[in-house]
C-alpha cells in the first residue's frame, strides 16, 4: 500500500466540505447515540484484536472525569491504607507554618535593624 504524495483537484475541493461537516459534528450538543457507539466501539476494539471493554456514558465530559476520578480513588482506598500518609501530610504542615513563622520574625527584626530594608 503506497501513501498519497498529493491530492487531486477534486480532492482538494472536498476539504472545505468536509472540515464544515466534522465541526458541526464537533461542536454538536445533539444527544449521541448510545447504541450506535456502543456498536462502533465494539467493531475498532475487534478489528485490532483488543477486548471491548466496559462502555459507560455520561451527562458530560465533567460527569465522565468525576465518575472515573471518584471510583478510581474509592478503589484505591479500599486497597490502600493512606493512615501514615495522612499523619505526614499534617506534620508537614506544621514545619511548614514553623518556618514560615520564623522567617516571618527574622524579617521583621532585620528590618529593625537595617534601615534599607
Amino acid at each position: 500500500m503506497s501513501l498519497i504524495e498529493k491530492l487531486t483537484p477534486e480532492e482538494e475541493a472536498l476539504i472545505p466540505v468536509y472540515r464544515e461537516k466534522w465541526l458541526k459534528i464537533a461542536l454538536s450538543t445533539e444527544r449521541i447515540d448510545r447504541e450506535k457507539a456502543s456498536e462502533a466501539l465494539k467493531v475498532a476494539y475487534a478489528a485490532f484484536g483488543f477486548e471491548v471493554p466496559e462502555i459507560v456514558f455520561c451527562a458530560s465530559p465533567y460527569a465522565a472525569f468525576s465518575q472515573i476520578f471518584l471510583d478510581q480513588s474509592d478503589k484505591l482506598r479500599r486497597k490502600f491504607d493512606f493512615s501514615h500518609i495522612i499523619k505526614l501530610d499534617k506534620l508537614s504542615r506544621i514545619r511548614i507554618k514553623k518556618t514560615t513563622t520564623i522567617l516571618s520574625v527574622h524579617t521583621r527584626n532585620s528590618r529593625k535593624t537595617n534601615k534599607f530594608l
